[in-house]
């Protein structure tokens, strides 16, 4: 196992690693990196899904799937560690571009992009930049949430405090797109998307939601499109139809919209699927799964009337942060219900959350999606209502969803009829579940806050293989890539790989 902080370099590697445990091909790239031989770094094509890329949040197209082998099922801090790197905390999750791996993350109240070798973990560059301005965020978010997207050569950052930011494979900047400052009290968290010779990103906020569209070349913007009616949302897109997209699908605060990649026109839209949607939506061929989380059913909040009357002690029409401390999770989440940040929530603002949490259409939706090409909205198929994940984005395996919810819950669903298979838990101990599963070689891979990673084999009657224990919370989603597991934590970046000696 190797062991690499930020400080350390490629020397130090070489130094700690015995020659004879070597192998020729990785001990002439770890000279070339310090300078000795030069190698030419070729661009990957766009959108490849080979085993030496998983260039976006979630992989390929955002699906969480890989064509990843050999990875191992049990792993920890002491076994079958290919290397673990120290890096400031931060909740991006990693992306694998070739012999690189990229994490985002915030130091000092700076954006920070760390590039590290993916044979040994070395940092090969760290970047640092200053925000434009300083946002507030809710403390499950920072400025840099949102995880990098690659298209096989250069990469794309997104701050909220910043905007989109380019690199080259050596660390020099190549453009930045400044945005921002925002209005979302729980701030920005949807990750850039590349497509072609484009980068998008949505930016869904209280007022002035939008999808942009930059040129990955010169970080000039193509096009823009305003979301009118668009309110918070975290979701990150994904393409339609993945292996030759024509398409890229947003799923915002009680729609789902489907814009043209090339003009970013409006195409189609289809309302009442739910409020203030995190999950991103996942698609496999011409099937999409979202998560509508916040009903009513499971969090029911008192009618305006029966609230005012009863908090609204001075009888102002306002009810305050201490007023509402009597409904949980309010006083925690009070910026959420004050739309307008004054301090106060009116029964105009109630009425809103209200509406937020009534939608007809809600848990996991299974929407079948239009031709492509053809103008034409989306329709809900089916919808299951019991287990409903909040964060972890859906996967879709073998025309099989796996959901996981808090407690390390997870659920197999018929992808064309939303029939539930089996319902069960990872295991006894298992918290809330931020990172989105991920699936490969006939098995899920279940990341929970409580540490632990749990390997599940895929099936209608799925099973768990193994529950791996780290020692530290888990909010990043893991990467696939060929036989190797990639899994951050707020204080470490991990390789696991199974011990081949």
């Amino acid at each position: 196992m190797i062991k690499v902080s930020a400080s350390q370099g490629c020397a130090a590697v070489l130094r700690r690693v015995p020659l004879s445990g070597r192998r020729i091909g990785r001990y002439c790239y770890l000279l070339a990196l310090l300078g000795v031989a030069a190698v030419p770094v070729q661009a990957q094509p766009v959108g490849d899904h080979s085993e030496s890329s998983w260039l976006r949040f979630r992989g390929p197209n955002g699906s969480g799937v890989s064509d990843a082998t050999e990875f191992p099922v049990e792993f920890g801090p002491e076994f079958n560690v290919v290397w673990e790197t120290q890096v400031p905390s931060g909740r991006s999750s990693p992306v694998v571009v070739r012999d690189r791996v990229y994490v985002t993350t915030t130091d000092g109240g700076n954006l920070v992009t760390l590039s590290l070798d993916r044979l040994t973990g070395a940092i090969v560059w760290r970047r640092t930049l200053e925000p434009l301005h300083a946002d507030e965020f809710y403390q499950g978010n920072d400025a840099s949430s949102p995880t990098p997207a690659s298209d096989g050569t250069n990469l794309y950052v997104f701050s909220s405090e910043l905007g989109l930011v380019s690199y080259d494979p050596d660390g020099n900047e190549r453009w930045r797109y400044e945005l921002g400052p925002f209005e979302n009290f729980y701030g920005l968290a949807a990750s850039p998307v590349v497509a072609g010779d484009l980068v998008l990103l949505v930016c869904d906020q209280t007022r002035g939601s939008f999808l942009v569209a930059v040129d990955t070349a010169n970080g000039e913007r193509r096009w823009q499109t305003s979301r009118p009616g668009r309110k918070e949302s975290w979701a990150t897109p994904v393409l339609y139809p993945a292996e030759r997209p024509t398409s890229v699908i947003t799923f915002g605060s009680g729609w789902v919209d489907g814009y043209d990649v090339e003009t970013g026109e409006h195409l189609w839209e289809l309302p009442g699927v739910g409020e203030a949607p995190v999950a991103s939506p996942t698609v496999s061929g011409s099937m999409m799964v979202i998560n509508v989380p916040n009903h009513s059913s499971e969090y029911p909040y008192p009618a305006t009337d029966e609230l005012f009357a009863e908090v609204d002690g001075n009888r102002d029409g306002r009810v305050s942060v201490s007023e509402l401390s009597g409904i949980p999770g309010l006083d925690e989440h009070f910026g959420w219900a004050d739309r307008d940040g004054d301090g106060g929530v009116t029964p105009a603002e109630w009425e809103v959350v209200i509406e937020i949490t009534s939608s007809p259409n809600y848990g996991a939706v299974g929407i079948a999606l239009p031709e492509a090409g053809v103008r034409d909205s989306a329709e809900i198929i089916w919808s299951s209502q019991q287990s409903t994940p909040y964060i972890a984005s859906p996967v879709i395996y073998d025309d099989i969803v796996y959901l996981v919810r808090d407690g390390g819950i997870v659920q197999s669903v018929d992808l064309a009829t939303g029939e539930v298979f089996k319902r069960g838990r990872t295991s006894r101990s298992a918290g809330p579940v931020f990172a989105s599963p991920v699936a490969a070689d006939g098995k899920i891979v279940i990341s929970s806050v409580q540490g632990e990673v749990a390997v599940l084999r895929a099936g209608v009657d799925w099973e768990v293989l193994a529950v791996n224990e780290l020692d530290e919370p888990l909010f990043a989603s893991p990467a696939l890539v060929g036989d190797r597991i990639y899994v951050r934590t707020p204080s470490r970046l991990y390789s696991f790989g199974r011990d081949k000696r």
